[in-house]
């Protein structure tokens, strides 16, 4: 009896293990030729496409994409395998509210789908690209408390990788192009996406600087990252997402930065304001890249629609629209939370929030890094197609993510050995 119980705890382990290492066989998979989705611009039209010249293996151009599709169910086995683990800390019964929200949330997609005459599987597009990252979040989280993992050796596989790939997407890509200028070049699937996985590797990187001490080093670190992003892509939003994670990093480590940031904040607030007000060129929907347009355009999208479609939306596309600012293809409105509103209705957003809520522990001490990163992904998606919605980077956010939450509220709690 004793050997068959030995046996029977040896194939649940290697059961498990194994669908871990799926899980990351897969998302190298997806990271490695995520860059054949990299699209050029109306103003790169003379360059080829990586996908007709990097081509190699003769890949499909969906075939990253597809990966959720595998990514999503082994997931789910996962989590249902080990989902008496869901409770094993008190303060982290809320993953269960985390789990509700998906499903309620694709409910609400289906409803969608059937009020609008919308396909399906494209009503569940959004739903499937943020909750992936979210469900393997909770998977590395319940690896951890089942085997007494750190995650340190799964995530800096994956950060390594990331690195690794960007430095060949640097040497041998063509650069990327955005507001009329040419930046250094993509490998990760899109320009946005690529700038907020650079995000998660910053994170990740400088994280467990900070876990060893090595403030000095970490400042350094922290503002040569600023630097590649500023001068290397600028993109706004990611910036805007990085900024708030390294103001709360630097606000925990020295009393110093508490004074500092919060004199800078004062000061950079008032600037603004008085620049904003004052200058005869500051032009807002100009500087926003047409937001205000886009804007006061899904206003009057609102103000014409019925109690049904405020509860479902009107479905899939139903944000893309031309404006005199974006006159030469359709655009979404270029925030996630207004996207929602207007193709899923307002459960839909409601849910949304409450499921990033539901990650953050509610009978433990809020943790400012840990809440950083979940306050910038929601930033992200405020001012314009954040993380949410872009899954590649997700996924690497929410391994460091889990990787974070572990040495926060589980490591120091409870001893749990390196990986």
């Amino acid at each position: 009896m004793e050997t068959n119980s030995k046996l029977k705890t040896k194939l649940v382990i290697n059961i498990d293990k194994g669908i871990i290492g799926g899980l990351l066989f897969l998302l190298t998979l997806k990271l490695s030729f995520s860059y054949l989705n990299v699209e050029l611009d109306w103003w790169q039209r003379h360059l080829t496409p990586n996908f007709d010249k990097f081509n190699f293996l003769n890949l499909s151009q969906n075939s990253t994409k597809n990966i959720e599709y595998l990514i999503i169910p082994l997931s789910i086995i996962f989590i249902f395998r080990n989902r008496k683990y869901l409770k094993g800390q008190n303060y982290a019964k809320n993953f269960n509210i985390t789990l509700m929200c998906i499903v309620c949330m694709f409910l609400l997609n289906s409803i969608t789908s059937f009020t609008n005459e919308v396909s399906l599987l494209s009503s569940f597009e959004y739903t499937i690209k943020l909750s992936s990252p979210i469900l393997f979040f909770l998977v590395l989280i319940l690896y951890s408390r089942r085997y007494r993992s750190n995650l340190q050796k799964e995530v800096f596989f994956i950060l390594k990788l990331c690195v690794l790939l960007t430095f060949i997407g640097l040497i041998f890509f063509d650069p990327s192009y955005n507001h009329w200028q040419n930046w250094l070049p993509v490998f990760f699937a899109s320009l946005h996406t690529h700038n907020y996985l650079m995000i998660a590797i910053g994170i990740g990187f400088s994280y467990h600087i900070y876990r060893k001490g090595h403030y000095l080093t970490l400042i350094i670190f922290l503002l040569s990252f600023l630097a590649f992003l500023y001068f290397g892509y600028r993109i706004r939003s990611a910036i805007a997402f990085y900024l708030v994670y390294l103001i709360s990093v630097t606000f925990v480590i020295n009393s110093f930065f508490k004074i500092f940031w919060i004199k800078m904040l004062i000061i950079l607030s008032v600037c603004v304001l008085g620049y904003m007000s004052f200058s005869q060129s500051f032009d807002l929907n100009e500087y926003s890249s047409g937001r205000v347009t886009m804007y006061e355009a899904k206003w009057e999208m609102l103000k014409n629609y019925s109690i049904t479609d405020y509860m479902f939306g009107e479905g899939r596309g139903a944000d893309f629209i031309r404006t005199d600012d974006w006159w030469y293809e359709k655009k979404n409105s270029h925030n996630d939370f207004l996207t929602f509103l207007i193709e899923n209705g307002v459960p839909y957003v409601l849910f949304f929030i409450l499921l990033l809520c539901s990650l953050v522990p509610t009978k433990k001490k809020l943790n400012i890094i840990f809440a950083s990163i979940l306050s910038g992904y929601m930033i992200s998606s405020l001012l314009s197609n954040g993380v949410a919605l872009r899954p590649i980077a997700g996924y690497v956010l929410f391994m460091v993510t889990a990787y974070i939450y572990v040495d926060i509220y589980e490591h120091k709690n409870h001893s749990i050995i390196s990986s």
